[in-house]
């Protein structure tokens, strides 16, 4: 069974029984609201302390209850969080990459990739027409380096100024996923 089953699986226990703690706090409540009740008609009675010691003893006793449920639903949703977000990172680390879709880095990617091997800045910024443009060669440049720095997506080269990808370097991929060697 795969991590991303096994954490489904427990989420999915913890759901069944958020279900069945938040009933039992119904229930409680529900007990709660009929012992007031009847502590109340007992009330009139002057004959009924110790009944009226019963009762209210009862009505703590589930207001008890109540806490120590409410404070079980609180672990329980924090663990489903826990398990939702787990899965999220398992996804994304799964995913084409964490590159917005159709953004300029997303681009940059594509073309690196369908160019099979690793690019000047020069000629990517001719790639995407804008060359000349110093504030756009910065902006790349900086974007790149720290996709490089942090080891998302993008490698810095040796070479000045020159960028790969990440998937490049990675040797336990079939050929049929390797890029293309032009």
């Amino acid at each position: 069974m795969s991590v991303q089953n096994s954490l489904m699986e427990l989420k999915g226990k913890d759901l069944a029984l958020l279900n069945i703690l938040q009933n039992d706090i119904n229930l409680s409540r529900a007990r709660v609201s009929g012992f007031q009740a009847s502590l109340r008609l007992v009330e009139a009675d002057p004959s009924s302390s110790q009944l009226k010691a019963k009762l209210s003893d009862r009505i703590q006793k589930e207001y008890a209850n109540i806490r120590k449920l409410e404070q079980q639903v609180i672990e329980c949703e924090g663990r489903v969080s826990a398990f939702d977000e787990t899965i999220k990172m398992l996804e994304k680390g799964n995913s084409e990459s964490d590159l917005r879709p159709d953004s300029q880095m997303d681009k940059v990617r594509k073309l690196i990739r369908d160019f099979g091997k690793p690019m000047a800045l020069t000629d990517i910024l001719k790639a995407l027409g804008v060359e000349g443009n110093d504030s756009k060669r910065n902006s790349l440049r900086g974007s790149l380096s720290g996709y490089a720095r942090d080891r998302r997506v993008f490698t810095k080269e040796e070479a000045p100024d020159t960028f790969g990808l990440l998937e490049f370097n990675q040797p336990n991929k079939t050929p049929a996923e390797k890029p293309p060697n032009p």
